[in-house]
């Protein structure tokens, strides 16, 4: 992919159906470092793809779907060293940070976690 910034501060890329507004980015790290020293140290990595961990999105494994979120975060803990953070419903509906303990996992949710460099498939 190609992409370019241009002056209002919006990141625009060939074939890329996301706007990242580079300014609003900044910005809200800036407030974020402000108030919780250390935090961005960890975005840091996790935005960063070359060193420790990413983060990314992997289809929900067969075996999560029917289960509560909060049996697929421990499982996916222990079994795959992941941390699920969010989940990206099937239906186009809003993607859900820290869903609610008790939502369910469908088959075909996009599970956003975190995790080693590698990308453990799921």
């Amino acid at each position: 992919h190609t992409w370019a910034v241009r002056r209002d501060g919006l990141l625009f890329g060939s074939g890329w159906y996301e706007v990242i507004v580079i300014g609003a980015f900044s910005a809200n790290l800036l407030v974020q470092a402000a108030l919780d020293h250390g935090v961005t140290t960890l975005l840091s990595e996790i935005v960063n793809n070359r060193i420790g961990n990413d983060i990314y999105k992997v289809q929900a494994p067969p075996e999560c779907a029917g289960r509560p979120f909060a049996e697929v975060l421990a499982r996916l803990k222990t079994e795959r060293n992941l941390i699920v953070v969010g989940v990206e419903p099937p239906d186009g509906g809003a993607l859900l940070a820290n869903p609610a303990a008790n939502y369910i996992i469908d088959r075909r949710d996009q599970l956003i976690v975190i995790g080693r460099q590698g990308k453990p498939a799921a």
